[in-house]
């Protein structure tokens, strides 16, 4: 079956430990904007933290895609250990996000990927780190946004499992299960009713269409 999602060499990323005191090798990278990471999930604390930690020390990445999981999860592990024996904040680049230690599970999709909404859209970011374009979809409003924000994130943890061996292209489906390991949710949630959704593909983004009944998933 002919594949249209393009399957790259490698999946790269990029995380950086900001210290108070510069320690060699440092990078040429400064922390992203307050506000975006505020948009992110940020804390206060994390923002006052950063601004007294200006210098950075970098954590790139670049692997193949059949060892990317475990080997984006093994540079943040790095990362945070350098963090605690230097007194830093890790922040993952990508995203941008401030890193919590707790982040670290390759097999759950919120501590790699966030969701961004503007102009009745969301985004996700940090699909790319594991290959993958980035899921776009339109977000409604209300409750709607909500559910929208769960699926997203259920079809995040979906995406990175199952790829490179599926192409993401074509109908797929979105359970309650999905979106519980997502979020790592350690209370058993049921793999039915499943939300029909068709995934397109405009050449830069994956295109999520709802096709179900969202509030038949939800009750």
């Amino acid at each position: 079956m002919k594949r249209i999602v393009p399957v790259p060499r490698a999946a790269r990323s990029l995380h950086a430990v900001f210290t108070a005191d510069p320690i060699e090798p440092v990078a040429d990278l400064a922390a992203p904007p307050s506000s975006l990471l505020r948009r992110f999930g940020a804390s206060d604390d994390d923002l006052v933290a950063l601004s007294h930690r200006p210098h950075a020390h970098a954590f790139p990445l670049e692997a193949p895609l059949d060892t990317v999981a475990e080997q984006l999860a093994d540079t943040r592990r790095e990362a945070l250990t350098f963090a605690a024996e230097h007194d830093g904040v890790v922040v993952d680049l990508l995203v941008p996000r401030v890193v919590a230690p707790s982040q670290t599970d390759p097999a759950v999709a919120s501590h790699w990927v966030a969701l961004d909404l503007g102009d009745g859209r969301l985004s996700s970011r940090g699909l790319e780190a594991f290959g993958l374009p980035e899921l776009q979809a339109e977000a409604g409003d209300g409750v709607r946004t909500a559910m929208i924000l769960a699926i997203a994130m259920g079809l995040a943890q979906r995406l990175i499992t199952e790829w490179p061996g599926h192409d993401p292209v074509g109908p797929a489906a979105v359970t309650l299960h999905d979106i519980a390991l997502a979020f790592a949710d350690p209370e058993p949630a049921p793999r039915e009713p499943a939300l029909d959704v068709m995934i397109d593909y405009d050449d830069e983004h994956l295109v999520v269409t709802v096709l179900g009944d969202l509030q038949a998933l939800f009750t």
